[in-house]
């Protein structure tokens, strides 16, 4: 996931090189783990601490889709497991 956020971080970057900061790479991370943003720029900058803000919406995104995919490996592996129990040994 690591180097997902990096290649869609370098591929925004690169389209777009007058502003890299903080706010740009909340933007991006957010478009690409929710699909659009939802809070423009100039209510982030106005916020006093805008860091923290981003520090806690990107993690608790991250922290929510990695539980999700696991739970959602768990529940397939389960369910792998049961139609091995009834399958019908051709051999």
């Amino acid at each position: 996931m690591l180097f997902i956020c990096l290649g869609f971080l370098h591929a925004f970057w690169a389209v777009d090189r007058r502003e890299i900061d903080d706010i740009s790479l909340f933007h991006i991370l957010v478009l690409l783990f929710t699909g659009e943003p939802f809070l423009e720029e100039e209510q982030l900058r106005e916020m006093r601490d805008h860091e923290m803000l981003i520090f806690l919406s990107i993690s608790g995104v991250f922290i929510f889709l990695t539980v999700t995919i696991n739970i959602f490996i768990a529940v397939m592996a389960d369910c792998y497991d049961q139609e091995q129990e009834r399958m019908v040994c051709t051999f």
